[in-house]
């Protein structure tokens, strides 16, 4: 395992703190208060449309694969993780992606980069290629560095708490900036139009005309949990002990007296709250009515279950959370993209309350990584709806 390098120190004084939340409940409405923020500063996603021509394919690049060759009526959602643009090559595959068609969204499941202004330009050149990118963080971009009077970070310079939730509102601010969606949204669908083989619409034959569903794409936050994989009740291997000492933790979320302890169960369940909050507000009332009749797409960074893991068992406990994966079975995500492990897959898993019909969800890691982990090629964002491009959703089961 490589990190990659942390952003250094910002040679700047610190603002004056603008906020200054002390309890869980104040950290809570913070970073609520700031997604919901971001959700009103959004315009709603364009209906999807017939194409109005052909597209050939794309510029090929010596990074980056060709763009799709084809235009359907349908919202077409990809994924990609583990970005880690502070490395100069992958910020170069960023920027040599190909634009993609109209009604094409991207899911970046975490890990963009260490620093704030790299992230807004990954994120800045993805929304010139996709129409619609989504965003979920991943540990390293809670990565923060020790600030003092004359030497702010990435959180202090703009006047938020010296943590990392001081520093995901400082990135929230740039997913506004740059219209990036961090909250539950549909992509609207459309009716009454078939297209042929050739890409032309055959608007006259109403018997064939066909409609695309509404797509909806839910960001599920969480961090790992100590007994992820039923590997509790053995010491942590070197690796996991220091694993994510770049963050920094309020101790009303963390552990008393250490700011520097990712492993504190607190965590997981602070972001836990914050997810119940969003589903619960009346601002998505309308994503979550009839869930079980729509399409759902969700994805988080870390991995959502231990059986979709394919990594080693020195960093299992530093991984996943069951709850991410049991989130995505409650939602009947169609569905799930992750990140984090590095190590991709494909799986279809049954899962859902014993009460309730079965839920077959797709479980989907994409990772570009790190250069020297891309030995099978050189990585593209993967098409997870609609399944196998066409419009239907699942298919038959997928493996890793």
């Amino acid at each position: 395992w490589v990190p990659p390098p942390a952003a250094p120190p910002l040679e700047c004084e610190m603002s004056e703190p603008r906020y200054a939340p002390r309890t869980k409940d104040e950290y809570l409405a913070f970073i609520t208060d700031a997604i919901l923020d971001a959700a009103k500063a959004s315009p709603p996603p364009n209906r999807a449309t017939p194409p109005t021509s052909t597209s050939g394919p794309g510029q090929a690049t010596n990074l980056a694969s060709h763009v799709p060759s084809t235009q359907t009526h349908s919202w077409r959602v990809y994924a990609i993780s583990d970005l880690h643009a502070d490395m100069k090559a992958n910020l170069t595959w960023v920027n040599q992606l190909p634009k993609y068609p109209p009604n094409s969204a991207l899911i970046v499941a975490g890990d963009v980069a260490t620093s704030v202004d790299v992230c807004r330009t990954v994120f800045t050149s993805l929304k010139q290629k996709f129409e619609e990118v989504f965003w979920v963080f991943g540990n390293h971009e809670l990565w923060l560095p020790a600030a003092t009077p004359t030497r702010a970070n990435d959180a202090t310079r703009l006047g938020y708490p010296d943590d990392s939730l001081g520093k995901l509102k400082a990135l929230i601010d740039v997913c506004v900036e740059c219209g990036v969606r961090i909250s539950p949204t549909v992509l609207p669908g459309t009716t009454g139009i078939n297209v042929d083989r050739e890409g032309k619409i055959n608007s006259n034959d109403e018997k064939k005309n066909r409609t695309s569903a509404d797509v909806l794409v839910v960001p599920i936050i969480g961090w790992y949990d100590d007994a992820f994989g039923g590997h509790s009740n053995r010491a942590y291997t070197q690796v996991e002990r220091d694993f994510d000492a770049g963050c920094k933790w309020p101790s009303c979320v963390g552990t008393q007296n250490e700011p520097r302890n990712s492993h504190s169960p607190g965590i997981g369940l602070f972001f836990q709250s914050v997810n119940n909050f969003l589903f619960s507000h009346k601002l998505f009332d309308s994503c979550f009515q009839s869930i079980d009749k729509k399409n759902v797409v969700t994805f988080s960074h870390f991995v959502p279950l231990s059986q979709v893991y394919r990594g080693t068992s020195s960093l299992v406990r530093v991984m996943g959370n069951e709850t991410i994966g049991e989130t995505a079975f409650s939602l009947n995500s169609k569905a799930h993209v992750f990140g984090h492990s590095h190590v991709n897959a494909d799986d279809s898993v049954c899962g859902g309350d014993e009460e309730k019909k079965t839920v077959y969800t797709r479980f989907v890691q994409n990772a570009l990584g790190y250069p020297n982990e891309r030995w099978l090629g050189n990585g593209s964002p993967k098409l997870v709806w609609p399944r196998n491009g066409g419009d239907d959703g699942m298919a038959t089961c997928a493996t890793s």
